[in-house]
């Protein structure tokens, strides 16, 4: 999300509505990216990928090496990209208010998924025994919500800026309840002791930076410092030994052998 709309919207949430539950084990979606880049074309292109290959049992092993990513566990891998949306009525299942846990919020409705509650708490207890407190500026965004905020860059910004610096409705990585927007929403929060212990210590709870430096070509988004999302402990280790450190090397990896990941699994021994 820009920068520049953060305070205002996030000040103005509109109540979500009845939730529907979000079937774990539907197809791999991606997310619309937007941060910017020098043009559009640009922003099209796409950097070459670095070459993977299933080894071991691809039932519970991805990539050879210590790190196994389950099929049970892909529901946390989901593509959310310029290419890949969710639908307008994906909502997660086990939202909570971080109002409710020990977290420094930005706005008093700030909501994430249950099921990244542990490490988020334990995140934040290591921050703040390194004296760094964490604060969640921002956390899941409804449909309804998304398709405001990119409205909004347009109308101020202009449609080109605006797709570089804020999803379309249904685009967006914050609708699935595991995204992270961290502190200030700013250029700046890289530079502050808060972004830095993040960015050097967030991978060990599970959260993964989104849209780093001089990858726009790859996520279809510019540089966000404060932009995480969860991917668990064991796919950020696999996402930093084996995917050049690039989430969305990971996820479009994972994504691409999602069928055969659970083909293997459900065959019969024998």
């Amino acid at each position: 999300m820009s920068t520049r709309t953060a305070s205002g919207l996030e000040a103005n949430r509109e109540a979500h509505g009845e939730r529907q539950r979000c079937d774990a084990a539907s197809p791999m979606v991606a997310r619309a990216s937007s941060r910017p880049s020098t043009s559009s074309s640009t922003a099209s292109m796409r950097r070459s990928r670095p070459a993977y290959r299933l080894s071991g049992n691809p039932a519970t092993r991805v990539v050879k090496g210590p790190v196994a990513i389950t099929v049970e566990g892909l529901s946390l891998f989901l593509l959310v990209d310029k290419q890949h949306p969710l639908g307008a009525s994906y909502v997660p299942f086990d939202l909570v208010n971080l109002k409710s846990y020990p977290v420094k919020t930005t706005w008093p409705h700030v909501e994430l998924r249950k099921a990244v509650m542990p490490e988020v708490l334990a995140m934040v207890r290591a921050a703040r025994a390194d004296g760094v407190t964490l604060t969640s500026s921002s956390g899941y965004r409804s449909y309804k919500y998304q398709k405001g905020v990119f409205q909004r860059e347009v109308e101020t910004y202009g449609r080109e800026t605006a797709e570089r610096e804020s999803a379309r409705a249904g685009y967006s990585q914050h609708q699935l309840g595991t995204a992270v927007d961290f502190g200030s929403i700013s250029d700046d929060y890289e530079r502050t002791s808060e972004g830095r212990w993040v960015a050097a210590h967030a991978w060990q709870y599970g959260f993964s930076l989104s849209y780093p430096a001089e990858y726009e070509q790859v996520t279809g988004y510019r540089h966000e410092s404060w932009h995480y999302r969860y991917i668990t402990p064991e796919g950020a280790l696999l996402q930093r030994q084996y995917f050049r450190d690039v989430q969305q090397y990971l996820l479009e990896f994972l994504h691409d052998n999602r069928d055969g990941l659970v083909r293997a699994r459900l065959r019969p021994n024998g």
